[in-house]
């Protein structure tokens, strides 16, 4: 039986052990081993693994699949940050959580298949995962964090679930390869460079309860093309739409109260009368 809080085990994992009245669980806090194909056990004496603990497995290089424990809730901060030769990981039904940079500069990940019962994503999770060409979110997701999917450049489609309705900072940004993507039909803001330098993304329809566009949201998305915006909008941010240089249409719903400086600038596609309709409304200041 485990007496101690942290032990180096005979399968070369340091753990800890989690003590309640009612439970006893077990956290992966290191890796010190040498295996490329690593099976995380289900129990340590008997004892359940259910969390992977910060750093456990961050920058280990020779690592190129893992599989789980059933009984997972919790991926902690950085578990598995720069495994850059991380291809295959198999995730439970019972993981509810993944922390921040959990995942950040896996670069040879190609697919994932999240589980479920996943409810939340912390900040850069998948961050700088280049070679990510596939992601399904699972419906029960209501929380993804900020750069969740930050220079993700090989992703080419994504559809985020309808709980969402916040979608932070930067969460798509510098995805260059994403040409499709369906927003939540809940969604109600969406933050500062969500989709900045997304240089494939031809069009996007905004969902009819989105009140908000922050800064710099669209800009640089060089393809893009059309933009449709539902009447619930009233603010466009500084910088949102600009320098789409292949912007050739776009209707401002009288919705709209607000527009920030440079929203459309370098706009060059959009027509005379259409640039004209604007500046009457919101200034000179918006180009």
């Amino acid at each position: 039986m485990i007496n101690n809080p942290a032990i180096l085990d005979g399968n070369d994992f340091s753990i800890e052990v989690n003590r309640t009245r009612t439970s006893c669980t077990i956290t992966i806090i290191k890796y010190s081993g040498n295996e490329a194909k690593i099976t995380i056990p289900e129990t340590i004496d008997g004892i359940p693994v259910t969390n992977i603990g910060q750093k456990a497995f961050d920058s280990y290089t020779r690592l190129t699949a893992v599989t789980i424990p059933a009984d997972l809730t919790h991926i902690e901060a950085r578990a598995f940050n720069n495994c850059t030769h991380l291809t295959t990981i198999a995730m439970p039904g019972s993981l509810t959580h993944i922390a921040d940079w959990a995942f950040a500069g896996c670069t040879s990940l190609t697919t994932i298949s999240l589980p479920r019962g996943l409810t939340s994503i912390g900040n850069r999770v998948f961050n700088n995962c280049t070679s990510l060409t596939a992601l399904t979110f699972p419906d029960r997701i209501t929380d993804i964090g900020e750069g969740a999917l930050y220079g993700c450049t090989s992703l080419t489609a994504l559809t985020l679930p309808d709980r969402i309705t916040l979608l932070e900072i930067g969460i798509c940004a510098r995805c260059t390869s994403l040409a499709s993507i369906t927003l939540p039909r809940n969604l109600t803001r969406i933050r500062q460079s969500a989709f900045s330098h997304c240089t494939r993304l031809t069009k996007i329809t905004i969902p009819d309860k989105v009140t908000s566009i922050g800064d710099s949201v669209f800009s640089y998305c060089t393809g893009l093309t059309k933009i449709t915006i539902p009447d619930s909008v009233t603010n466009i941010g500084t910088g949102a739409f600009a320098h789409c240089t292949s912007l050739t249409a776009i209707m401002i719903p009288e919705s709209v109260t607000f527009i920030g400086d440079r929203a459309f600038r370098n706009c060059e596609g959009l027509p005379p009368a259409t640039r004209t309709a604007i500046s009457n409304r919101f200034g000179d200041e918006v180009f």
